[in-house]
């Protein structure tokens, strides 16, 4: 069976499946990961969010206009509509085709009232430099996620830089938690924590991880979002990225582009050679002085 077949197959089964549940439904959570396709004449698709779970909808232009202001991360609704197949026949999955939607007022989602807890004790703010130069990095993440290769892709050239995997369940708190005092107990410059596209982001919302970020004394890369979705540990870390391939750019950058410290060693290195240079023109012009000077005696 190929890639495709096995598509068609999965399909035909959901397909099935719908066909004898074919009722409305109801479905309430935290809007997340919005695309907005509605400048080219299209749809908008959007995630709503319940802890570490999420399920994937699609509204038209008429019910995304209706929602205005409202349609941005962090509002909470209730979506009614049917399921669908998102995708037919290409990776195809299940999706909320939404008919209508409610605004739940004066009721904030979880993820948004720790942050403004959070926001309130100030662990926003509070930041740690990186090294400019550091040589040994702490990867905190799952060794079978994808998130290794791209990282050590962007490093493997520097040999000054050691690189060490703190192996943790992506999909376990308490396991993400342990990694990271690990690291921060053994003396790394940096910690990178970071997981492959696609691992589950809800965890990376919890009051405990964003603790264990916060209480680290080696500054902290948080790389678990995408460009689009910003986690709570990223708004902990000392500094974020939206890949782990630009985590590795943004820890090795005076590695990979020497501009602060290897630019001041080559200003250094080239006013020395300028001074000397300098010296021996000016020790050439008095010697040549002398002779003629011990010439004209004669």
């Amino acid at each position: 069976m190929t890639p495709g077949e096995a598509n068609e197959f999965v399909t035909a089964l959901l397909a099935d499946a719908l066909e004898n549940t074919n009722a409305s439904v109801s479905i309430a959570g935290e809007i997340i990961d919005i695309k907005d396709f509605r400048h080219k004449g299209g749809i908008v698709y959007f995630s709503l969010q319940e802890g570490k779970h999420r399920f994937r909808c699609q509204a038209s232009t008429e019910l995304a206009d209706a929602l205005g202001d409202y349609l941005k991360t962090g509002t909470i609704l209730e979506c009614y509509g049917e399921f669908l197949i998102g995708h037919p026949g290409s990776s195809p999955r299940v999706e909320l085709s939404v008919e209508k939607i409610d605004v739940i007022d004066g009721q904030a989602s979880p993820r948004m009232l720790l942050l403004g807890e959070l926001e309130q004790q100030g662990w926003l703010d509070n930041k740690i430099d990186l090294p400019r130069f550091p040589s040994r990095i702490g990867l905190v993440t799952s060794p079978e996620s994808e998130s290794v290769a791209d990282f050590l892709s962007v490093v493997e050239s520097i040999d000054d830089l050691e690189i060490e995997v703190i192996e943790v369940s992506l999909s376990s708190e308490k396991s993400i938690v342990d990694g990271l005092r690990l690291a921060d107990r053994d003396s790394y410059d940096v910690i990178v924590l970071t997981r492959g596209g696609g691992e589950g982001l809800g965890l990376f919302d919890s009051y405990e991880i964003a603790e264990a970020i916060h209480n680290s004394r080696t500054p902290v890369v948080s790389a678990v979002g995408h460009h689009r979705d910003w986690s709570i540990a990223d708004m902990i870390a000392d500094a974020r990225a939206a890949t782990p391939s630009e985590a590795a750019r943004l820890v090795a950058a005076n590695y990979l582009s020497p501009n602060d410290e290897g630019a001041e060693r080559n200003d250094q290195a080239v006013k020395q050679t300028t001074i000397w240079r300098t010296v021996a023109i000016i020790l050439a012009l008095l010697l040549g002085l002398t002779i003629v000077f011990l010439l004209f005696r004669q």
